[in-house]
């Protein structure tokens, strides 16, 4: 069995979930922990801030959080995708005097000659997205599923990336078999794996899709390959090697609603298929749901944020940040 041996690494400067969190290196090898927007429950503020901590490249630890440059807007339910030292956050909730509003936004950023990030922005949204998975494969970003308006959808969108980063307008694709939202994503062997999440009017999905693409990199359907037991939403999903994981995220609805603390994995097939689960040992020292990554270095998970459950789906962000170590 795999294990991991879990530290704390202190607190984040605020109480922060729904956030997005990468590392990102530089050219001279320097790795920093990066976190971009959030929000509070209760207080419900989004953030605008991005934070940073340099990673120790010998034992791993955090120093000190950093401001970074912020974002134009505050951003939260965003999704964030990230390749060759750029991070793309995509749609969300932003805020501003009249209240909260959803974001057709994309952001990019890049490290300076610096450190730090200079941001630009690509084409628009064409549809609102809160709470969806944003992946790259080849070329192109793509949106997949959340929340509309309202309600859970199913739609899947994509825009190219041009070689300077910037990515191109937004063209439909293969649409999800029914709506889903709050899902884990990742990437493997040129298709997106999708697991767990909600439906509409808070069903849960336990159904593991991958996408199908043709020979233009185009996603044009998705193949239901298996089942999720005891189902998770909001959980982070990290790919290592052949391995795929899920980290934390949440359980149950409404009054039953909790935080997870379990670590599991499962093994990618041959076959484009996933093998069983298993748990990992050692579990979060806090469960958490709501952090969305827990990115991976040098054979360490880092965990940060999050949101614990007390008899409601409400609950209460917390500013924990932990360092997972696999042995």
């Amino acid at each position: 069995m795999c294990a991991l041996t879990w530290v704390d690494a202190g607190s984040y400067p605020v109480v922060v979930d729904h956030h997005t969190t990468a590392i990102l290196t530089d050219d001279a090898g320097i790795s920093h922990l990066y976190v971009f927007g959030g929000v509070s429950e209760p207080a419900q503020d989004i953030y605008p801030e991005v934070r940073r901590a340099l990673i120790d490249p010998v034992g791993g630890g955090l120093g000190p959080w950093e401001d970074d440059t912020p974002l134009a807007t505050p951003l939260g339910y965003h999704a964030m995708a990230e390749r060759n030292g750029r991070v793309y956050l995509v749609g969300g909730i932003s805020k501003d005097a009249m209240g909260e509003y959803a974001s057709a936004r994309v952001y990019i950023g890049q490290q300076g000659t610096d450190g730090g990030l200079q941001w630009t922005r690509g084409s628009n949204l064409t549809q609102i997205f809160r709470h969806a998975t944003a992946c790259i494969i080849g070329d192109r970003l793509f949106m997949v599923g959340g929340l509309g308006s309202g309600d859970a959808i199913d739609v899947v969108m994509a825009a190219t990336i041009a070689p300077s980063g910037i990515t191109g307008p937004w063209t439909a694709m293969a649409s999800l078999p029914e709506p889903r939202t709050h899902h884990s994503a990742a990437v493997h062997g040129g298709h997106i794996y999708i697991l767990g999440g909600m439906t509409t009017a808070d069903g849960y999905l336990d159904s593991i899709l991958r996408s199908e693409h043709d020979t233009t990199g185009a996603l044009t359907a998705w193949t239901n390959i298996g089942t999720l037991p005891n189902a998770s939403w909001t959980s982070a999903a990290v790919v290592l090697d052949d391995w795929l994981f899920l980290v934390g995220g949440g359980a149950g609805n409404n009054s039953s609603a909790v935080a997870l603390d379990s670590v599991r994995r499962a093994h990618f097939e041959a076959d484009g298929g996933l093998g069983p689960f298993e748990d990992v040992s050692m579990s979060l020292p806090v469960g958490r749901s709501h952090v969305h990554q827990t990115p991976f270095l040098n054979g360490r998970l880092y965990s940060v944020g999050g949101r614990r459950f007390l008899g409601g789906l409400n609950g209460n962000t917390i500013d924990q940040v932990f360092i997972g170590t696999f042995h």
